[in-house]
């Protein structure tokens, strides 16, 4: 007789739980919650659902392996390079110079020895001449770096060239040379190409 009063005992104590359970307020979409807003559990430690539960309503806490996972950040530039145009280009011009040939030619080979998904090519002159001019060189010259690394066997696919002009300088306002010669060597800093290289 005591063991059918235990078991009856337990029978009624569960059917006030779920009762008490389905009065408390949803604060938690799709799960019960208690007066402070706690999420409601059962004796195995289980969320209670409500019966307007969806699994889109799912949550870490209760239903960890319905919740998508997060989509992963943007991967950071694996590489941030600046070569000072000078050792790449005559003043002005926009042709490879051998030197700078050469040194495309090693950052090809360990592109292709690496894993990304983009190079991004950004011309930079300085601001001698007119800013039309220093767009349209700042151009050229990143296309023709583009054009060298696709003859090295770099996916054209895969790279970006862009010219700024002269509109992100290095040097800022701290050349006032007035002698041509040395204002354009106290700019040197500026005309470069930025190569930045993505996972």
């Amino acid at each position: 007789m005591k063991i059918k009063t235990l078991a009856h005992f337990s029978a009624a104590a569960a059917c006030v739980a779920v009762f008490s359970a389905s009065a408390f307020a949803a604060d938690t979409p799709g799960y019960v919650t208690d007066t402070r807003g706690d999420i409601v559990r059962s004796g195995f430690g289980l969320c209670w659902r409500t019966n307007s539960w969806t699994p889109a309503m799912a949550i870490k806490e209760c239903d960890p392996d319905l919740v998508a996972v997060a989509a992963p950040a943007a991967a950071p530039p694996v590489a941030n390079i600046s070569f000072e145009a000078d050792g790449f280009f005559d003043f002005g011009k926009s042709s490879l110079l051998p030197d700078g040939k050469r040194r495309l030619a090693a950052f090809a080979g360990a592109l292709r020895n690496s894993t990304y998904s983009k190079v991004m090519v950004t011309g930079h002159t300085d601001r001698i001449g007119s800013a039309k001019n220093n767009q349209k060189l700042s151009q050229q010259r990143a296309d023709t770096v583009k054009a060298f690394l696709m003859s090295e066997r770099i996916d054209g696919m895969r790279i970006t060239a862009a010219g700024k002009g002269s509109a992100e300088p290095k040097t800022g306002g701290s050349c006032t040379n007035k002698n041509r010669k040395a204002l354009i060597a106290c700019l040197a800093p500026d005309r470069r190409l930025e190569v930045a290289v993505t996972q």
